[in-house]
């Protein structure tokens, strides 16, 4: 019906669909999972519990594992790297006022 090289339905609906891969992670100190030795923060509260994780090629999704909500979707990222929303990251400690004069 199909000639090799020749691009019928069954070869083109394949690309329309995005195929994940499923695990459980737990979220370590730093507040983040591995996936693929790449790093993804996970909301405040969630250490040292476990997650479902849906992973692509372009996109980590972090999910509740008792409800299936959706807690962060991050951008993949290259291996060693971190992926971790601002809202996620503890708040800056501002250094204490230099003294004035001297001591």
């Amino acid at each position: 019906m199909f000639c090799r090289g020749e691009a019928g339905p069954a070869r083109t609906a394949h690309r329309a669909f995005r195929f994940y891969q499923f695990g459980e992670r737990a979220v370590h100190l730093d507040g983040c999972v591995e996936v693929e030795a790449a790093y993804y923060g996970a909301p405040p509260g969630w250490i040292g519990r476990r997650v479902k994780v849906q992973w692509d090629q372009r996109c980590v999704r972090l999910l509740d594992p008792r409800t299936g909500q959706l807690l962060r979707e991050h951008l993949r990222q290259q291996r060693g790297h971190h992926r971790i929303q601002d809202q996620d990251r503890p708040p800056m400690r501002r250094a204490p006022p230099a003294t004035a004069g001297p001591l």
